[in-house]
């Protein structure tokens, strides 16, 4: 089994449709459904890529993408299987994706 991570990308709504629609430079993994939830909130469209193998191919693409855009128009948090395993990118504290760590066990305190 592979290391996964969760990350969560958000990406400005006007940017999103000019990369998309007008571009049509949006990378394939990140239009395919079954690879990830996505939500529209606000000013901003959000991805939810839950027990993701991010190193890769699929993951030097999504990076790439955001990389040419400004940076203040997106906003990334990867959150891996280690305790300090975190990575922030972009502005992601202005479209309110904050990292944040869990303890959990096989009970319900």
């Amino acid at each position: 089994m592979s290391y996964r991570s969760d990350v969560v990308i958000a990406v400005d709504k006007k940017t999103f449709f000019a990369e998309s629609v007008i571009k049509g430079n949006v990378p394939q993994v990140l239009m395919e459904p079954d690879q990830h939830s996505h939500q529209y909130s606000g000013e901003a469209v959000y991805f939810k890529l839950e027990q993701w193998e991010w190193y890769g191919k699929d993951s030097d693409n999504i990076m790439e993408w955001l990389n040419s855009m400004d940076e203040d128009k997106w906003g990334l948090v990867r959150i891996g299987e280690e305790s300090d395993d975190i990575e922030t990118a972009g502005d992601y504290y202005e479209f309110a994706i904050y990292p944040q760590t869990y303890i959990s066990c096989p009970v319900d305190f």
